[in-house]
């Protein structure tokens, strides 16, 4: 009964997980020039643009899903589908044959500039993709607070500094810049210190427990709890590309806390 139990939650979180992963589907979509296939690449934030007029960041490895939305052109056996990128010399491109499907690949370019994707069966191209590349310069967050005994995360505003209660919820949805502020298409995970860091604790959320044993849910590594009053920073980390980003925030005191 308990394995059963744990298999319907587990299916619930990836039926959530899907959803939101195709929140921001239409931002990050974008019709091959040959109109057979479609490119995409999911975040979990609204980015600017799409596939193919937004901005992907450089020295990061992304993800981008290949689907069949034609069937006028005969594009022959899937087996002997391939990606190439032009320029070639300053990216890397890695894919997996699928004998039933358009491979999905992975692409990660060290420069800036514009990269055509084509998708080939033999020699023949059978749909293609210009993807713009630019070097980050710094990663900002999409902030979400849950106050004290709330239901729910809201997204907020944050600029310079933002004001949250003690007891309060803190998770970030992290993502790339470039200079002139302009959200790029495409993250990747981060790490997070604080500074202090006694000031709060990682989210650690657990989808059933029994007295011998416990199932942790998906990673809450973004997620935080201000546990004391003050001014706290946020420090991350992409590890892959080596860009930094910080938010500050100042934590009041819990209304009625009597201080010792």
């Amino acid at each position: 009964m308990k394995t059963l139990k744990k298999s319907v939650v587990c299916f619930l979180v990836g039926i959530s997980l899907l959803t939101i992963a195709g929140c921001f589907e239409d931002s990050n979509t974008s019709a091959g020039e040959k109109g057979v296939l479609r490119y995409s690449l999911y975040t979990d934030y609204e980015a600017e643009g799409n596939l193919a007029t937004g901005i992907l960041p450089t020295k990061v490895t992304l993800s981008i899903s290949v689907r069949r939305i034609s069937w006028r052109t005969d594009i022959g056996d899937y087996r002997n589908i391939r990606h190439v990128v032009t320029p070639s010399e300053d990216a890397e491109i890695f894919f997996t044959p699928d004998p039933e499907y358009v491979p999905d690949f992975k692409i990660k370019v060290s420069k800036p500039g514009e990269y055509i994707v084509e998708t080939k069966n033999s020699d023949e191209v059978i749909d293609h993709i210009t993807l713009k590349f630019d070097d980050p310069e710094t990663i900002d967050a999409v902030v979400k607070i849950r106050k004290p005994y709330e239901s729910g995360l809201n997204t907020v505003k944050h600029e310079g500094v933002t004001t949250v209660v003690e007891g309060s919820q803190v998770a970030f949805i992290p993502f790339f810049v470039t200079k002139d502020g302009t959200r790029m298409i495409g993250s990747g995970p981060c790490k997070y210190t604080a500074d202090p860091e006694w000031m709060v604790v990682p989210d650690k959320h657990f989808l059933d427990y029994t007295e011998g044993n416990y199932w942790v849910s998906i990673s809450s590594e973004g997620s935080f709890y201000f546990i004391e009053d003050g001014s706290v920073t946020f420090h991350f980390l992409n590890e892959e590309s080596g860009m930094t980003g910080t938010k500050e925030f100042l934590v009041t005191p819990i209304p009625g806390k009597i201080e010792e």
